[in-house]
């Protein structure tokens, strides 16, 4: 990790900078490179891809690397990808599915509230957020997005059991 960490750090400090085209265009080159950490480099792209609206090259990359292995990253990358086409309930299916094959993959319950949320359908997105408090109640984010969510359905016993949790893990965090 340290290693991985020293390799992409010029990465990183590309983007604390604010010059994201750098950091891509660094990335890109480790990755054509052959570096030994490429896929900690393609999933940073794929990130990347998706934060500056360049939709198509992260589809194309999230496809090259699942064409190889499915990875969870990957899975989750691609039903981002599709929620941003449009494509909600395609990225929906995705996002069970990825649940599915791994309950503790936290990445695929926030990507599929926020699919959710776009839909409009609050109650799935209470169901999904409780599915994720319960495998991982320590998150006071996740908690207070809960408690809010079912405050908006008037789900009021979920929403105060939510609160209090969240009250409870936040006075001895930086929260």
């Amino acid at each position: 990790l340290l290693r991985q960490r020293d390799e992409m750090m010029p990465v990183h400090q590309c983007l604390d900078a604010g010059d994201i085209e750098g950091a891509i265009a660094m990335a890109t080159g480790c990755v054509a490179g052959g570096s030994r950490y490429s896929s900690a480099f393609q999933k940073l792209l794929g990130e990347l891809f998706l934060e500056t609206g360049r939709i198509d090259e992260a589809q194309a990359l999230y496809t090259k690397v699942l064409e190889v292995r499915p990875l969870d990253w990957a899975r989750v990358g691609m039903a981002k990808v599709k929620s941003a086409t449009g494509e909600l309930e395609t990225a929906n299916d995705w996002l069970s599915q990825i649940i599915d094959s791994n309950p503790f993959c936290m990445q695929a319950y926030d990507a599929l509230v926020d699919s959710t949320r776009q839909q409009q359908n609050m109650e799935r997105a209470q169901e999904v957020l409780q599915a994720a408090v319960d495998v991982s109640p320590m998150s006071i984010v996740r908690q207070t997005s809960l408690a809010e969510t079912a405050s908006g359905n008037h789900d009021y016993k979920a929403a105060s059991k939510a609160y209090s949790r969240a009250v409870r893990l936040r006075e001895h965090s930086c929260h």
